[in-house]
This record gives C-alpha cells, sequence and structure tokens, in this order.
C-alpha cells in the first residue's frame, strides 16, 4: 500500500512537470533568443578606446586628448610643457658619444696580446684596458685556434653531464628555432 502511494506521488508529480513545461513555453516565459544567458555583444571598430575606471569619476580626471574627436570643446590644444621645461629636463637615458679612439698601432698590439696570451688577455680584458666594446675586439683580433678548441672541449664536458632529459630539451629548442626560420 505505501509503495502504490509513493508511486502515484511520483506520477503525479511527473505529469505536473511535463504540463508546467508547457504552459511556460507556451506563454513565453522562457524564450531562448533574448534569455539573459544568450548574451551577444555587439560589434566593436577596430581602434584604441579609452576606458576609465568604473569608479566615481574624480574631479582631476580627464579623458586624454588623444581619444577626444577633433571638435570636443574638452579638447585642449596647449602642450603641458614649454621649451624652457624640455631644455632643463634630464635625459631618459645617459647618452654616450662612440669612441672611435683606437690607432692602427694599438689595433696590432691588441692582436698581439690576443695571440701571446688568450686566456689571460680576453675580449673583456682588453675592451676594459683600451675602452671599447667586446664587440669591437672580436672584429680586430680573432680568437685563437687554440682556445676555441679548448672552449669547444669545455662544452663538450658540459653537455656530457645533462641528463636524457636536457638533452633532448636541447635538441626540441634547437628545432623550434629551425622552425622560426622556416616560417612554420
Amino acid at each position: 500500500m505505501v509503495s502504490q502511494l509513493f508511486k502515484s506521488s511520483i506520477q503525479s508529480q511527473k505529469r505536473f512537470l511535463a504540463t508546467a513545461h508547457k504552459q511556460l513555453a507556451v506563454e513565453g516565459k522562457y524564450k531562448s533568443r533574448s534569455a539573459p544567458s544568450n548574451f551577444k555583444p555587439k560589434k566593436i571598430e577596430p581602434g584604441v578606446y579609452y576606458q576609465p575606471s568604473p569608479s566615481i569619476p574624480s574631479p582631476l580626471q580627464k579623458t586624454p586628448n588623444a581619444f577626444l574627436p577633433k571638435k570636443d570643446p574638452r579638447k585642449v590644444e596647449t602642450t603641458e610643457y614649454t621649451a624652457a621645461d624640455i631644455s632643463n629636463m634630464p635625459p631618459l637615458n645617459e647618452v654616450r658619444d662612440k669612441k672611435y679612439n683606437l690607432t692602427a698601432e694599438q689595433m696590432e698590439e691588441i692582436k698581439a696580446l690576443r695571440e701571446s696570451d688568450p686566456y689571460k688577455y680576453t675580449k673583456k680584458v682588453l675592451a676594459d684596458k683600451y675602452q671599447c666594446s667586446e664587440f669591437f675586439i672580436s672584429l680586430v683580433a680573432d680568437t685563437p685556434k687554440e682556445r676555441l678548441d679548448d672552449m669547444s672541449d669545455r662544452l663538450a664536458t658540459i653537455k656530457s653531464m645533462w641528463s636524457k632529459r636536457r638533452a633532448q630539451a636541447r635538441v626540441d629548442r634547437q628545432k623550434r628555432k629551425e622552425s622560426w626560420y622556416q616560417d612554420a
């Protein structure tokens, strides 16, 4: 008897839900096209847009001139700094003049030092001594063959201590670099 009551209550709930759903569909309570969950954003033209913070605007906040239309009355045409102000401002980066201070004799001396003891007279040491860049030293004097061989042996020793995972990662990195140049 209890089981029959239980079954009948379940069946009546099913009937109620089925009719309620049909009534909603008929009355237009739920429309899939205009439902809030079916949000369709408006199409925005490409460009740069100024979006101020969503807090209360302060009197100090103003829209930058770049985002205002040409004929907007809020647009101010004056610059914020005068020429005198700009001339008194410090530069953002240190301005360095290029030095072309090496003579032919000094270049020959660099070559001789590099050939005599390449381990003592590295590019960095010579660049500091002659006050030029390491790149310029590499243009003036090539690295001796014995130093190149020693450096490649040291690199091979370091690579031999790599794990399989690191070695594979290096191979993969090299493949990625090659694919960059193939534009793949």
